[in-house]
C-alpha cells in the first residue's frame, strides 16, 4: 500500500518493512516448533526404553543440547534416524497450508506473475532509463489497469495484441518488445533485471509518487508515431515522452466493472 517503508536487503532488494518482520515471527515460530517436535520425539525414546537416563532439553534455544550419559546412546540415535517418521504428529507446515485457502493461493499466484509481467516491461522498455524513467513506465501500465478501456490485469495490459500482431506477422503490439523478438534474442539477467523486479514490487504496491499525470502511453524522443499528435502530452522523462489518453477514454475502472474492453 502507498507509504509502506521499503528497507534495502542485500541480494534481495528492497523489501518491506512488514514483510520483514513477518519473515522474523515465522522463523521465531518455526525454531519453537522444531524444539517443541524434538523434545517429543526424544522423550517417546526414553519412553520406550532406549535411553536409561534422563535429558534434559534447554528450553530457551531452538538447537539444544541434549546429554545422554550412558552406553545406549547409538541405539538412541539408530532408533532416531529409523523409527522417527511412524510418530504420528501433523507437520505444523501442514496445518498452516491447511489454513491457506484456494483463495489465497490463487491471489498469491496472480501478485507473482503480476510483478513478472510489469518487472518484464520495465525491463525491456527502460532498462537503459534512470530510475524516475523507469518508474514512469511502470506507472503507465498501472495506469491502464486502472483505466475501463484497457484489460484489468498488468499482464494482460503487457501482453495485449501480442498474439494478434505475431499471427499477422506484424510488429504492432502495445509494447513492442512482446512481439519484435526482444524477448527471444536476450533473456532477462544481472543487476538491470533485479532493478526491474524491485521497482515492480514497490510499483504493484503503488509506494511511488505518480510522475506521469495519468498518462496511458509513451514513446521514445527517438519516434514520433502518428497517433501522438492527437492525445495530450503531459510530460517527457528521460528518452521516453508521456501522454494521457482521449478525453472519452480517460474513464477510471470502479469495482463493479466486471467486463475488460479492447481500446
Amino acid at each position: 500500500m502507498a507509504g509502506a517503508y521499503y528497507i534495502y536487503v542485500p541480494d534481495r532488494g528492497y523489501v518491506a518493512e512488514s514483510e520483514l518482520a513477518a519473515e522474523t515471527a515465522a522463523k521465531t515460530r518455526a525454531a519453537s516448533r522444531r524444539s517443541n517436535v524434538s523434545g517429543f520425539a526424544l522423550g517417546l525414546v526414553a519412553t520406550c526404553g532406549v535411553i536409561g537416563t534422563l535429558f534434559t532439553l534447554a528450553p530457551s534455544t531452538a538447537t539444544a543440547e541434549i546429554e545422554i550419559a550412558d552406553a545406549q546412546t547409538l541405539q538412541a540415535q539408530a532408533f532416531l534416524a529409523s523409527d522417527i517418521e511412524s510418530v504420528d504428529v501433523t507437520p505444523f507446515d501442514a496445518i498452516e497450508l491447511a489454513a491457506f485457502t484456494t483463495t489465497d493461493r490463487d491471489s498469491a499466484l496472480l501478485n507473482a506473475r503480476e510483478q513478472h509481467c510489469l518487472a518484464e516491461a520495465i525491463y525491456y522498455e527502460a532498462r537503459s532509463e534512470t530510475t524516475p524513467g523507469q518508474k514512469a513506465v511502470a506507472e503507465v501500465i498501472l495506469n491502464r489497469v486502472e483505466s475501463r478501456v484497457y484489460p484489468n490485469t498488468v499482464c494482460d495490459v503487457v501482453y495485449q495484441g501480442t498474439e494478434r500482431a505475431k499471427a499477422r506477422r506484424r510488429k504492432n503490439c502495445q509494447f513492442s518488445f512482446t512481439c519484435d523478438g526482444s524477448m527471444e534474442r536476450h533473456t532477462p539477467r544481472g543487476r538491470h533485471w533485479e532493478k526491474a523486479q524491485n521497482l515492480a514490487a514497490i510499483a504493484l504496491d503503488r509506494g511511488f509518487k505518480p510522475l506521469t499525470q495519468n498518462a496511458t502511453h509513451y514513446h521514445t524522443t527517438a519516434v514520433n508515431p502518428v497517433w501522438a499528435e492527437h492525445l495530450q502530452q503531459t510530460r517527457q522523462v528521460g528518452d521516453h515522452v508521456f501522454y494521457q489518453d482521449l478525453p472519452f477514454r480517460r474513464a477510471k475502472r470502479t469495482t463493479s466493472d466486471t467486463a475488460v474492453a479492447a481500446p
